[in-house]
């Protein structure tokens, strides 16, 4: 059985309706345009029966599905068409099947080799893509991750495939994977503020708490009066809270780390990988030394 008769277990159409073809698409598109996605995707599946390999007509149908509400349809319909487009180097492009039929003899120019392989490979980005942002909606997020590694292995620096990457693997509890892809991300893009703060919200939740407060730092050093300002200076806030119960503990029993603090207070703190910012190093000063240093359970100040 040929891949295209798998479609709904029945891809293969009537002989007599292709001439029916054109009207049926319109058809499709006029019921997606009174919003009843169900029924035009049901149409244009149709349609996709008899020509199978047309890339656009799956997103098509993909996208009208996912309107209707039924991601799971629409993820069937997507890995049909990279099943189909994997199964086919040449769609619908006379020019490639040329080159197609030219390099099998040997005899083509490298140029029209190629025509075949990049065509292919540019449906395939974008139905990997689909698929991936299908996964995502869905919060299958394992399939989500395969997909985006498939797309990723075909444009390793597509932006778009690496940001949902970055949001599966966190809703995957994959925390590390999830630092190391937006570590790609903000190379690729340094001035991205949303970046900078999914990748500090990461550093949070893999405890890396210093690092998390200089990312919110430069965000909101580079983005004064962004809307998402205030709520980087109170998560800064908060890492600074964070940070200075876990060096006051530490300076309750260790005593040569305290001294230390007292000796080399901005070196100590950075050889053990604490970050603060100026308001969280002055309250810390003022806890260790200018407060009651013998009883560390003063409550914290609200730092601003």
């Amino acid at each position: 059985m040929s891949i295209a008769s798998e479609i709904y277990n029945n891809a293969v159409a009537a002989p007599g309706e292709k001439t029916d073809m054109a009207l049926l698409e319109d058809q499709a598109h006029e019921l997606a345009n009174r919003s009843q996605w169900g029924a035009a995707a049901k149409a244009l599946l149709r349609v996709a029966r008899v020509e199978p390999h047309n890339t656009e007509r799956w997103l098509k149908i993909a996208q009208w599905q996912r309107q209707d509400h039924d991601v799971k349809a629409a993820a069937k319909t997507l890995r049909t068409a990279l099943r189909l487009n994997t199964s086919s180097k040449v769609a619908d492009n006379p020019t490639a099947k040329t080159g197609a039929k030219k390099a099998s003899s040997g005899n083509s120019p490298k140029i029209l080799q190629d025509l075949s392989p990049i065509a292919n490979q540019a449906a395939s980005i974008a139905l990997w893509l689909a698929l991936a942002e299908t996964e995502m909606e869905a919060q299958v997020w394992a399939e989500c991750i395969a997909a985006c590694e498939e797309l990723l292995k075909l444009a390793p620096q597509h932006h778009l495939g690496q940001e949902i990457l970055a949001t599966a693997l966190l809703y995957n509890a994959q925390i590390d994977e999830a630092v190391e892809v937006m570590q790609g991300l903000l190379r690729l893009s340094p001035r991205d503020p949303l970046h900078r703060l999914k990748l500090a919200t990461l550093l949070h939740l893999q405890g890396q708490l210093g690092n998390s407060l200089r990312e919110f730092q430069r965000v909101v050093s580079a983005h004064p009066d962004a809307p998402f300002t205030q709520e980087a200076y109170e998560t800064i806030e908060t890492l600074d809270k964070m940070q200075i119960q876990q060096i006051l503990a530490r300076a309750t029993e260790d005593y040569t780390f305290r001294l230390h603090l007292q000796r080399a207070f901005e070196l100590t703190l950075e050889a053990n990988d604490f970050y603060l910012s100026d308001s969280g190093r002055e309250s810390l000063r003022h806890l260790l030394w200018d407060g009651s240093v013998d009883d560390l359970t003063v409550p914290l100040p609200v730092i601003h």
